[in-house]
This record gives C-alpha cells, sequence and structure tokens, in this order.
C-alpha cells in the first residue's frame, strides 16, 4: 500500500510539472503567433532580428563545441532567390581546425554535435533576450554521439542551469540528475519503473 501512495504522489507531481510545462508551451505558442505575423508583413524585420543575434549564437555555440569538439562553426544568412522572389536562409559552416570539411562528410554523431550546439545556443540567447524557456526537452540526443563524449555533453547541459529532460534509449549517468524517470514496457503496457 505505501509502495502504491508513493507511485500515486509521484505522479500527481508528475503531472503538475506537465502542467507548468503546458501553460509555459502555450505562452510560447502565442509569442509565436506574434513573431509569425511580424514576419510575415515585415521580413526585412525577421532578418534584422536574425543578424542581430547571430554573432552571440556563433559565440555560445562555440563555446559549447569547444567543452566536447574540435569542431567549430560559423554562422550567417544569406538571401538567396527563390521560385517567387526572394528568401533568406539560415547558412551553417563547418570547420575542423583551419579546414572547411563538406557536410556529407561528417559522421552522425558529429553532425549531432552541431545540433546540439546550434539548439542550446539559440536557447541560451533567447533566455538572455528575456524570450527562452527555463526547460530544454532533448529526445535521444545521445543516439549517435560517441560514448566518451557523452558526459561532456551532459555536463554541459546540467551546468546550463535550466531544467533538462533528456528522452533517452541510451545509457546514460542517472546520477548526473536530480531525477531519472525509468518507463518500461511490461506485456505492452508502458509503467513508471521505480
Amino acid at each position: 500500500l505505501e509502495s502504491l501512495q508513493s507511485n500515486l504522489k509521484r505522479f500527481r507531481q508528475i503531472q503538475d510539472q506537465i502542467k507548468d510545462i503546458e501553460i509555459k508551451y502555450s505562452r510560447s505558442n502565442k509569442n509565436l503567433f506574434y513573431y509569425k505575423y511580424w514576419a510575415e508583413k515585415f521580413p526585412q524585420i525577421k532578418l534584422g532580428l536574425i543578424d542581430s543575434f547571430i554573432p552571440q549564437m556563433e559565440s555560445i555555440a562555440n563555446d559549447i563545441l569547444n567543452s566536447f569538439s574540435p569542431i567549430r562553426i560559423e554562422l550567417s544568412t544569406v538571401m538567396e532567390k527563390q521560385s517567387g522572389g526572394l528568401m533568406d536562409r539560415f547558412r551553417i559552416v563547418v570547420y575542423e581546425g583551419k579546414y572547411v570539411r563538406e557536410w556529407e562528410n561528417w559522421s552522425g554523431g558529429e553532425k549531432k554535435q552541431v545540433a546540439i550546439a546550434i539548439c542550446l545556443s539559440m536557447n541560451t540567447t533567447l533566455w538572455n533576450m528575456g524570450f527562452g524557456l527555463d526547460f530544454i526537452l532533448m529526445d535521444e540526443v545521445f543516439a549517435d554521439i560517441d560514448i566518451e563524449k557523452r558526459p561532456k555533453v551532459l555536463d554541459y547541459l546540467v551546468k546550463s542551469g535550466r531544467n533538462v529532460f533528456v528522452i533517452s534509449h541510451t545509457d546514460i549517468n542517472p546520477s548526473l540528475f536530480d531525477r531519472v524517470i525509468t518507463i518500461k514496457k511490461s506485456d505492452g503496457i508502458s509503467k513508471v519503473d521505480g
């Protein structure tokens, strides 16, 4: 009976956390709606906003990459001619040392490291501007990353100062997290485990 009460208490805590996340998600959706409105009506504003925070984002992404990889990136925006007019595009150049290496030649894990750094730098940049979320949700982030690099990436996430939610089928050190929720499937039913 105590075990059931304990599980019920944990379940209710998780429900409360999910409700908080849903509220934050709803607020973010409203902000996104307004951003999309202004970006569609005044496309120059969107490009100007992006250009204004690219240097900060690039610097943060490279600091992140330096903590676990020799890779370095350069970010910019470019205007491309598309059918129907001009379109702005986010440009990422990836360096290894002084040399640019073609994207097709990077391994899945190296591509994932760049993606993690860019996502975290976007989150941090927005956070610094007062728009970011106070949590980071990462699904299967370690799937392609070398085992020896996983602790470094996790260490960076933990030190980010945000609530970090990691969904993983990969072995990661649970002692790096304040709380671990394990879900196991038994007889076709998913259950929260211990």
